[in-house]
């Protein structure tokens, strides 16, 4: 009798450690997932990673019902709907708490945003392609301007009071010369922002104010690519004429000289562990896109499996060491192939498992 009980004994823990070897597969092949950027960032609400192209975390793209929004023009219900609740597909329409007419309907008109904003003093929106609230766009009398470049009176407007039709115009406050003469420049803006050491308003169309666009010497620069070289320079204080680089504080590679790939910036924030720039257009930084030992991902559909565990194994007590390095011999090291071996290890246990079920039968017939 007791032959018989070890030979049941022996067959039950074969065929538990069976099942216990593929559950083990599963759920180590699970750990892999396919083209995902954090989780926390792109994800259904079980965890899951969302892969579709135009979609951000539930929190930010859903229905009531907790239900990803697919539509392309869609941002959260709360942001673009109706007052049912319902998203608004029209393309320029945002809420209708800020595009709507008095009737609470939504107002699909290009140029138009909420009554609050674009309306008459009835309370009428306004059509005009270039109307914006009769309190910022109309005339002494009440009426709503029409002139492509006015915007009120209070703002655009001659000593007299009388409205500035000119194209170039906005409030002699922000456009005048030291006189308080309206200034017709087409590129002007306020001697206080646009000119040179004399006072004198800058002509050029890429400068604003030598405090913002000059040389060491106050003079302006008129490359259409600079910008103060406090942000737009070389170590020496010369400034950068290259199209795509801006200070080499944030566009440089080891040496300090400017990086002029489009899709470089900062080997801080783009580089592989080597600190060598990365110029792979979906790279960037080895913080936000990377698998868990640190190298970048490169493909859409990889990601590594982590290696938490072999971090563990270094700072364990002697004893659970012991373990571990028992337990690195019976399973595959990382990179060995976990696909044939515990369906291998199951045949065999399997096997074994019939063949004492045979022989107890055997032994009980004799």
């Amino acid at each position: 009798m007791t032959h018989h009980s070890i030979k049941y004994l022996i067959g039950s823990t074969i065929t538990t450690s069976a099942l216990f070897l593929t559950s083990h597969h599963e759920a180590s092949a699970a750990t892999i997932e396919n083209n995902q950027v954090d989780q926390g960032f792109n994800h259904q609400s079980n965890g899951n990673a969302i892969t579709q192209a135009n979609q951000t975390d539930s929190t930010f793209n859903h229905d009531e019902n907790g239900n990803p929004i697919t539509g392309e023009n869609n941002i959260d219900s709360s942001f673009n709907h109706d007052q049912d609740g319902n998203p608004i597909a029209t393309d320029n329409n945002i809420d209708n708490n800020f595009n709507h007419d008095q009737n609470g309907d939504a107002i699909v008109a290009d140029d138009n945003a909420g009554a609050g904003f674009n309306h008459d003093e009835d309370g009428n929106p306004l059509m005009t392609a270039n109307s914006v609230d009769s309190d910022f766009n109309h005339d002494q009398d009440g009426n709503p301007i029409a002139a492509d470049n006015n915007i009120d009176n209070n703002f655009n407007h001659d000593q007299n009071g009388d409205a500035i039709v000119s194209d170039d115009n906005v409030d002699t406050s922000f456009n005048h010369d030291e006189d308080g003469n309206p200034l017709m420049t087409a590129n002007s803006v306020d001697s206080d922002f646009n000119h040179d050491q004399d006072g004198n308003p800058i002509a050029a169309d890429n400068n604003i104010d030598n405090n913002f666009n000059h040389n060491q010497n106050g003079d302006a620069i008129v490359s259409d690519d600079n910008a103060d070289t406090g942000f737009n320079h070389d170590e020496d204080g010369n400034p950068l004429m290259t199209a795509n680089s801006v200070d080499n504080d944030f566009n440089h590679d080891q040496d300090g000289n400017p990086i002029a790939a489009d899709n470089n910036i900062d080997n801080n924030f783009n580089h592989d562990q080597n600190g060598d720039a990365i110029v792979a257009d979906d790279n960037a930084d080895t913080g936000f896109n990377h698998d868990a030992v640190g190298q970048p991902i490169h493909a859409n559909n990889q990601a590594m499996i982590s290696r938490s565990m072999q971090q563990s194994h270094n700072s364990t007590t002697p004893q659970s060491a012991i373990t571990t390095h028992h337990q690195s011999k019976s399973l595959p090291a990382t990179g060995q192939d976990r696909t044939r071996s515990p369906y291998i290890g199951f045949v065999i246990t399997l096997v074994l498992g019939v063949t004492f079920i045979l022989l107890r039968k055997s032994s009980a017939k004799k």
